[in-house]
């Protein structure tokens, strides 16, 4: 695709282009936007800044004829979206727009949207951010939540409110009891709370809490739970929880439980490679907790049928997700890959999940963008900067990804993966024949060929102090601590 949506562009202003007569289409305009937020999963989102801005794009692509209003409603109201697809950088134009139009003027495609940004986008972004952190605020409408934040300010264990706002989020999600049942224990100072306060203070709190013996971190035990603990959408659609580490491996009523289980020991082993009961980088696992991600074990039809039915409703945005596994489609290496002699889904899709937290915790290195260190190193094994997929690539390029509905942000995260499992061994040919399956897309079988082929790769994932996993996830996880 061309590019990703422009979400910059909502904080510059005003542009001084020419004004265009966008009231002539502003019946259809409006009539698209309602399409686009009627499958808005988040439809506290609908209007918002970045849905308005492909709104305007999309406008421009019915203005110069490229397609119809119609065309465009119905696009957007067989395809659903989350707020994800925006926030990511969502591709844009539509694939099949842009593939059937190669001689049209690209490069003014945005200078063209500009007046319907003036007219539509720009208003909406105008606000300050003290303005919506107080908006924000007013959301948190939890009683039980602001008496303990209170309760907690109160006594004067820590004076950052964020922190404390961080804390009790944490322990409530770790812990499954409701925030008055924290207070309760707070107010008692239960030994109860000591693990919980341990994982609180390293990931919130910049000072020691008083008054409390912390205790040791507790590993995952994996119990297959029928319930998840507070989000009622998700227990529409899955009846198979495993909490790990804070995050939901969730199953849905036909994904047999050792399927489940499966991933959630693989996604244990992420985030706890080496097994000493404790997460590797705690602040990987902060973000993904901190947003909720979960492990989807379905069907796509589970999978349309859940957003069909919880599509609009508060708990939907509690609900993060990067990847899922298929039960009818994906590979399943139950034992780990080496014993079973074939490729695991888990090993590609759970990554993809965990490695959202590495994007975040640490930008400088691993952000998904042409300025972190993966970014350039990517950059290299694909012999250049392409914001767009070339039609071939540079001949000395070993990292060749050809789908045209991954942009550039989509083409770091397949790299990550390659790169790692190339570092783990578990492209090793002796163990599967997965790498020799992908050599028109990646050929580095083994971590010595990726320190001869690709050096940044390897000085990346190796020479600079990082946790990352260093032995191949077998299903298995079996901590020492237990």
């Amino acid at each position: 695709m061309i590019f990703g949506l422009v979400v910059g562009l909502v904080a510059c202003g005003s542009s001084d282009s020419e004004d265009a007569n966008t009231g002539s289409n502003t019946g259809r305009f409006e009539e698209l936007v309602e399409a686009m937020g009627e499958v808005f999963i988040d439809p506290s989102a609908a209007e918002a800044p970045f849905l308005l801005q492909e709104a305007c794009l999309m406008e421009v692509l019915v203005n110069d004829g490229l397609t119809t209003w119609d065309w465009a409603i119905n696009h957007y109201q067989s395809n659903y979206k989350t707020k994800g697809d925006w926030n990511d950088g969502g591709s844009f134009p539509p694939e099949n727009i842009f593939n059937d139009n190669p001689d049209y003027d690209w490069d003014q495609f945005i200078d063209k949207a500009l007046p319907c940004f003036e007219q539509w986008v720009f208003p909406k972004s105008s606000d300050s951010d003290d303005q919506r952190a107080m908006e924000e605020a007013e959301l948190d409408v939890d009683p039980d939540r602001r008496d303990l934040i209170a309760f907690i300010l109160e006594l004067g264990l820590e004076e950052d409110y964020e922190v404390v706002e961080c804390a009790v989020d944490l322990i409530e999600d770790l812990s499954g009891n409701s925030y008055a049942e924290i207070e309760e224990m707070v107010a008692t100072q239960s030994p109860e709370l000591d693990p919980y306060l341990e994982e609180a203070e390293q990931y919130c709190f910049e000072n020691d809490l008083p008054n409390f013996e912390l205790g040791e971190v507790i590993s995952p035990n994996l119990d297959v739970l029928s319930e998840h603990p507070s989000n009622e959408c998700l227990n529409e659609g899955f009846d198979k929880f495993v909490n790990v580490f804070g995050m939901y491996v969730a199953g849905v009523p036909e994904a047999p439980s050792e399927l489940v289980l499966h991933t959630a020991n693989v996604l244990a082993q992420y985030v706890d490679n080496d097994e000493d009961g404790a997460p590797d980088d705690p602040e990987v696992l902060r973000v993904l907790t901190e947003e909720n991600f979960i492990v989807p074990v379905w069907t796509e039809s589970d999978r349309d049928s859940l957003w069909e039915r919880i599509q609009g409703r508060p708990c939907v945005d509690d609900i993060g997700m990067a990847a899922s596994m298929y039960i009818d489609e994906d590979e399943w290496a139950l034992g780990g890959i080496e014993a079973a002699g074939t490729w695991d889904t888990n090993l590609e899709e759970v990554w993809h999940v965990v490695s959202v937290g590495w994007y975040e915790a640490h930008r400088e290195y691993f952000g998904d963008s042409s300025s972190s260190r993966l970014g350039e190193a990517m950059d290299v094994a694909r012999g250049g900067n392409f914001q767009n997929i070339p039609s071939t690539y540079p001949e000395g390029s070993w990292y060749r990804y050809y789908d045209y509905t991954c942009d550039y942000y989509c083409q770091i995260h397949e790299y990550f993966y390659w790169i790692l499992m190339a570092n783990i061994g578990a492209l090793d040919q002796s163990i599967t024949n997965k790498c020799d399956n992908s050599r028109d897309e990646w050929h580095i079988c083994t971590k010595n060929e990726l320190e001869e082929v690709d050096e940044l790769a390897y000085d990346l994932l190796n020479n600079q102090g990082f946790h990352l996993p260093t032995r191949i996830p077998t299903g298995s996880y079996q901590p020492t601590s237990s």
